[in-house]
């Protein structure tokens, strides 16, 4: 059984990391056995311009949190129907990627989803690239960059990997990732502040993230807001593969809920256990001693800070903006932490709240 008078001390740590200036404030939410056993929001979504009160209902730049919740979730669909595999070599998905002169050592879509292909971290585009054609740019330059390391020797987490990902989504689905996935997996799933781009009408309930200088503004800065907050998403129209999605805590219970039934809820499903089991094993093939990563999911890395010290297992990722899921199937239990950390001068801290949040979870997980 789960005590609730122990996830009550939960306010405590939020408030403490509200207080240490390492967050604005946020949102927490704690689902156990098929239901929502907590969830809170605290301090503020918005300090400036104007300071503004944290709700529930607030909506989240996810940032990195697109890559499972969107793109991984829309690959395993192309895989279940058939229509791409994941040992499919990049260079027969990407125009312009050459594989090495080892056939062997040719970069997968599996290892593009392990962060193991060898590819960069990052590249800032938005400083090089113009908008108009952005996307045809961005994929032939990730294409002749050399690779740091050979495919599958080690762990480096990648956003180019996951732009071309969302890039191959739409070039074998016929539809652009933002509307595959909001056909496919959120409106199935009633996710319906669930969306790249949001509308004007969900502005004001957006948590604003940091200042971004705008020559038209009158004072050179605008605060950035209902907008994608990673400088190359915002180059891409607001939509890739790696980040640009923005939701709440209720919806992204439901697609928690989704996951530890085995990819259905509510009588609708979105994946099949299949899909779900391999996405949230280790797939990364980097030996016993490396780094565990499911696809797209992490699982034990630099980046589980999620899970806390006492939980042993499980599975989740984080996001640059202050986000983070992380999902114990054993105890049928996930635990979603939505802050805008970045707000506004980009120096919080979400990485101690995460992890403290998640041993409190931990501490309420009576025996029988």
């Amino acid at each position: 059984m789960i005590e609730p008078s122990v996830l009550m001390r939960i306010d405590t740590v939020f408030e403490r990391a509200i207080s240490a200036g390492q967050i604005p404030g946020g949102v927490v939410a704690v689902g156990w056995n098929g239901r929502v056993v907590f969830e809170r929001c605290y301090g503020r979504r918005a300090i400036v311009p104007e300071s503004e009160a944290a709700t529930v209902e607030t909506i989240y730049d996810l940032a990195s949190l697109t890559k499972v919740v969107a793109t991984t979730t829309a690959i395993m669909k192309l895989v279940e129907r058939g229509q791409i595999s994941l040992n499919d070599r990049v260079s027969a998905h990407v125009h312009g990627w050459t594989d090495g002169a080892d056939g062997e050592e040719a970069a997968t879509l599996r290892m593009l989803l392990t962060h193991t292909s060898g590819l960069a971290p990052f590249e800032k585009y938005y400083e090089t690239i113009a908008p108009e054609g952005a996307m045809e740019a961005v994929v032939r330059d990730i294409s002749k960059m050399p690779l740091q390391a050979k495919p599958e020797e080690r762990f480096i987490y990648s956003d180019l990997g996951f732009i071309l990902l969302g890039e191959i989504v739409r070039k074998v689905s016929g539809k652009s990732l933002d509307v595959f996935c909001r056909d496919e997996i959120f409106v199935p799933l009633g996710m319906l502040e669930t969306t790249f781009n949001p509308s004007p009408v969900l502005r004001e309930g957006i948590a604003p993230t940091q200042w971004r200088e705008d020559a038209n503004a009158a004072d050179g800065r605008v605060m950035i807001r209902g907008e994608v907050h990673d400088g190359n998403a915002r180059l891409l129209g607001g939509v890739s593969g790696h980040a640009g999605l923005f939701s709440t805590s209720e919806d992204l219970s439901r697609f928690c809920q989704m996951l530890l039934n085995g990819g259905k809820l509510d009588g609708v499903r979105v994946l099949s256990s299949a899909s779900v089991r391999a996405m949230t094993r280790d797939q990364a093939r980097l030996g016993p001693n490396g780094v565990k990563r499911g696809y797209g999911w992490d699982i034990d890395s630099s980046y589980s800070g999620p899970r806390g010290d006492l939980f042993a297992g499980g599975f989740g990722h984080t996001g640059w903006t202050g986000t983070s899921i992380w999902i114990i199937p054993e105890e049928n239990l996930y635990i979603i932490v939505l802050t805008n950390r970045i707000h506004s001068d980009g120096e919080g801290d979400a990485g101690p709240l995460r992890s403290k949040v998640a041993n409190v979870v931990a501490s309420s997980l009576l025996e029988i």
